[in-house]
């Protein structure tokens, strides 16, 4: 509360205070329980430490209140404690939260129903109510069998119908409020037997056969609530009584058995042995031998036969054996059941082994033929014996003995050792050694003998014949008559008698040569030409008469020598075409002598005018020999278009040969007047000369350029026989370079015939002509126009260390007549002109590449 104090006079001051009262409690309350009793049912399964209930209880003076239990109306000393566990013999109470906890396991068949007082208190006044807790039933006794184990025995074979009931298992509860027990079976696996789920009636369900089965065993299983509720199980054992209804039986159908020959009687040879599936006396067995047995002789007690047999299964001999007389025996043994008489059968085979108790006989060898030089390993002849004994009784130790064990070999059959081969172990000659004899030794055990064989070598073709030479080299005038003997080729065979005879022959068919097939002359037969063929190769043959025969060839080369068999011809390109408005002398055409013979039999050529047939054309026309084996036909008169326009002259040319052969050929000369032509003329030479002029002017300027940014090479001791190639940048030219004296030979022009240009390299005084780089390629390191596909210079692959404008020279050697350029070795030193000595710059470096190398020249 709040208290105000006013003095009450003028301003008017005023305090307050505030108080706070408190209200003390005394325990003048009971604890009170939300309900006057509780009921709660419980299953006597309920699993120990479960929470059964929580009975709550509160005091209106505090919420300190402790719980308990009581028994019944003895009165108990309270616990203020707090949490403490009160505790019954089954139940039990937390005493701060109330909660009811069961303490130990349930059992309706014992106490069906709890009456427990429960207390609530809050340490001075106490308040109790009723707690009522009833057991409720669960199934948990399983039935229980009438005894522990059951067991019966029935004999085999004997019939049972579905109804045949062979015993009644019965299981029991005390209680059996959860349904009826049902009954089933476990470990019947082939379904002899069954149960009725009610009864328990245990049925059998086919006959049973004790050899195959002398017990069964399984479980009953008795199983309440109709058969979902709990179990139990007992053992049922069946066991099958023998009755005699097995025959004896062997172990197996066929028994084998092995002695050796010559052995006194009474030797064991094997054992048999047959088994009864029934049990005391009906599994007794008897054995015997049955009359049906391959030897007559043998009977049922073994008297006067060759083998007895004991009651434990012994086979023994009644006789001694020869294996070469009779080497297996047969027998038929049973096995009878002495209670039934019922019997059976099985096959005994008796081998008689082998002794060495024979010696080998064999078959005599005593010569043999072979050809020389077989392969080795060949078979010269073979030594067979016989043996009665078998294995390795029968087997043969062969040796070679004496001079020729190297000569010779033994090759022992590996299979019976009885047979052996004699072998040639190295190649044999006839002309070395014509007979050898061998001397073998063959043993066994305790005996021995020595076989000795001729052996005589037959001479065979193995020597193939050869010539003297390993070829033929002729020559030969193509003017030969036919049949005339060019040479005689010889060959030798080492040979005797007819292996050793030669002929001689040509392969092939051949129209010009043929050899005398017994002495190997070779003549010719055929017309030659040395200017369609030249050379002539022939293979000959020689052939030995052997069987079979043996061959070689060796190769005749034949060069046809040149005679002066052709005149010379006319070469000229087209016919020459003359306006009669040309002032004589004027010089027609030149005409160049060609002879298809070799040089000696060619120039120096002379040309003559034929007028006897034609009188003008001496009038008009002139031969100028011109000393070179080419003449100028000269116009001496003016010619007239209108008076005649066409002359065929007749010219007769011969050449130097032994004898001279001469030949006339014709020139036809057309004479035309200009008017005829007159305008295409004038077309062609206006733009000719304005082609020519603009060429001529950028020549001119290039020329000048290059001049003054030039570096050239020539080369030291410089010769006819070696030129210079001068390299340009700029152009991508290669240049061959002729000298200061001017003037290029005509065959050397050839190498530069697809760009042919003329230029003056100033200062130099060269005169020079170019070849575009792709036109050259490299073979055999060698630079040539001859070029193939593969080999030449990719010019975008054509470059240079040096970006300036130079021009390098390098030289090579040429030979004449041929467009090839030889190897860098035979090049000349090269050095820089006088004049260049101050230039400083480095020469340039340049690299070709093919598709297959990179080939770069040498600079000095």
């Amino acid at each position: 509360m709040v208290i105000n104090a006013d003095d009450s006079r003028p301003p008017g001051l005023i305090d307050n205070r505030t108080f706070t009262i408190n209200v003390l409690d005394i325990n003048d309350n009971f604890p009170e329980f939300e309900k006057d009793s509780y009921n709660v049912v419980l299953k006597e399964d309920t699993l120990v430490n479960t929470v059964v209930l929580t009975v709550s209880a509160t005091d209106a003076d505090t919420d300190k209140v402790e719980h308990l239990l009581l028994y019944g109306n003895t009165n108990r000393v309270i616990d203020s404690q707090i949490h403490t566990l009160y505790k019954h013999d089954t139940f039990k109470v937390d005493s701060a939260t109330g909660e009811i906890i069961l303490s130990k396991r349930l059992d309706f068949e014992s106490i069906q129903l709890y009456q427990l007082t429960y207390a609530a208190t809050d340490g001075v006044h106490n308040t109790t109510t009723t707690l009522r807790i009833e057991v409720t039933d669960v199934n948990d006794e399983a039935p229980r069998f009438s005894q522990p184990r059951y067991e019966v025995s029935i004999s085999e074979g004997t019939v049972y119908t579905q109804e045949t009931t062979l015993l009644t298992i019965l299981a029991t509860e005390d209680v059996d409020p959860f349904g009826s027990i049902w009954y089933s079976l476990y470990g019947v696996r082939d379904g002899a037997f069954t149960i009725d789920r009610l009864t328990g009636d245990l049925n059998i369900t086919r006959q049973l056969d004790r050899e195959l089965r002398t017990d069964y065993t399984f479980l009953v299983i008795a199983t309440d609530g109709n058969g979902e509720g709990l179990s139990s199980a007992t053992e049922v054992t069946i066991r099958v009584k023998d009755i005699n209804d097995n025959i004896p039986l062997f172990l197996s159908p066929q028994y084998i058995g092995n002695i050796d020959e010559d052995l006194p009687v009474g030797t064991f040879v094997t054992r048999i042995s047959a088994t009864d599936a029934d049990t005391g006396g009906y599994a007794d067995i008897a054995y015997s031998l049955s009359p049906s047995s391959s030897n007559s002789r043998v009977v049922n007690n073994g008297i006067g036969g060759l083998f007895k047999v004991a009651p434990s299964g012994d086979i023994t001999t009644l006789s001694v054996f020869d294996r070469e007389e009779q080497n297996t025996y047969f027998l038929e043994v049973l096995a009878t059941d002495t209670d039934s008489n019922a019997a059976a059968t099985c096959t005994v085979t008796i081998s008689i082994m082998d002794i060495n108790d024979n010696q080998p006989t064999f078959q005599d060898v005593s010569k043999a033929k072979i050809p020389e030089g077989v392969d080795i390993g060949y078979s010269v002849a073979t030594i067979y014996a016989q043996d009665m004994d078998i294995g390795e009784n029968a087997e043969i130790s062969f040796s070679l003995i004496g001079d020729e064990s190297s000569t010779f070999l033994l090759d022992v059959n590996p299979v019976n050792k009885q047979n052996a081969v004699i072998r040639v172990n190295k190649i044999l000659h006839y002309q070395d050694k014509t007979t050898y004899s061998i001397a073998i030794n063959a043993s066994q055990a305790k005996f021995s003998r020595r076989f000795n064989v001729t052996v005589d070598v037959e001479d065979v073709n193995d020597y193939a014949p050869r010539f003297t030479k390993n070829s033929w080299n002729v020559s030969v005038f193509e003017n030969v008559i036919i049949g005339t003997n060019l040479v005689a080729v010889t060959a030798t065979d080492q040979d005797p008698g007819f292996n050793g005879v030669i002929r001689y022959s040509i392969t092939g068919s051949d129209k010009l040569f043929d050899i005398d097939s017994v002495n190997g002359s070779i003549y010719v037969k055929g017309g030659l030409d040395r200017e369609k063929e030249d050379s002539h190769t022939i293979i000959v043959v020689a052939q030995d008469q052997g069987s079979p025969s043996s061959s070689t060839s060796t190769a005749v080369h034949i060069k046809v020598l040149d005679v002066n068999d052709n005149g010379p011809l006319i070469r000229m390109e087209h016919d020459p075409v003359v306006l009669d408005t040309v002032v004589p002398p004027y010089q027609v055409v030149l005409i160049k002598a060609m002879d298809i013979d070799e040089v000696q039999n060619q120039g120096p050529f002379s040309f003559e005018l034929i007028c006897s047939d034609d009188p003008d054309i001496c009038s008009y026309f002139a031969l100028i020999d011109q000393n070179d084996n080419t003449s100028i036909l000269q116009i001496k008169a003016k010619l007239n278009s209108k008076v005649r326009n066409k002359y065929i002259i007749r010219v007769r040319i011969q050449d130097s040969g032994k004898p001279p052969q001469s030949s006339i050929n014709t020139v036809t000369v057309i004479v035309k007047s200009p008017g005829s032509d007159s305008g295409l003329f004038i077309i062609i030479g206006t733009c000719a000369g304005v082609f020519l002029l603009l060429l001529l002017i950028g020549c001119c300027c290039v020329c000048c350029y290059k001049r003054r940014n030039r570096k050239s090479y020539d080369v030291a001791g410089y010769t006819q026989t070696y030129q210079s190639f001068t390299l340009g940048l700029s152009g991508g030219m290669m240049r061959v370079g002729g000298g200061s004296n001017g003037g290029v030979d005509a065959h050397r022009r050839k190498l530069a015939r697809r760009s042919l240009t003329e230029s003056d390299h100033g200062d130099h005084g060269q005169n020079s002509f170019g070849m575009e780089l792709n036109s050259l390629c490299l073979s055999n390191d060698k630079l040539t126009t001859l070029c193939e596909e593969n080999e030449k210079i990719d010019r975008e692959f054509y470059h240079s260390d040096s970006s300036l404008d130079l021009v390098s020279t390098v030289s090579f050697s040429v030979e004449a007549k041929t467009s090839n350029w030889v190897k860098e070795s035979r090049a000349r030193t090269l050095r820089p002109k006088e004049d260049m000595h101050e230039y400083n710059h480095v020469p340039p470096t340049f690299t070709f590449r093919t598709k297959h190398r990179t080939f770069t020249p040498t600079y000095v």
